[in-house]
């Protein structure tokens, strides 16, 4: 798993400034499917065209799949 194209083990915590909403892009680009959790949030997963399509607490990313929540 590799965020902001470091490691999992490597990468710093991310800190938001404290705001409603933000967005997060999701690259999964393994052959494996990948369950993200935020903790401490809930996630509104949007359509490529940026429309609302669920909120959900676990994300999966499939293989090859650029997701934003």
């Amino acid at each position: 798993m590799v965020f902001d194209g470091k490691k999992f083990s490597e990468a710093e915590p991310r800190r938001f400034a404290h705001v409603s909403e933000c967005g997060i892009v999701l690259v999964n680009d393994s052959m494996m499917t990948h369950p993200i959790h935020l903790h401490g949030m809930w996630s509104e997963v949007e359509s490529p065209d940026g429309a609302f399509q669920v909120r959900k607490h676990t994300v999966l990313v499939q293989p090859a799949q650029r997701l934003t929540i």
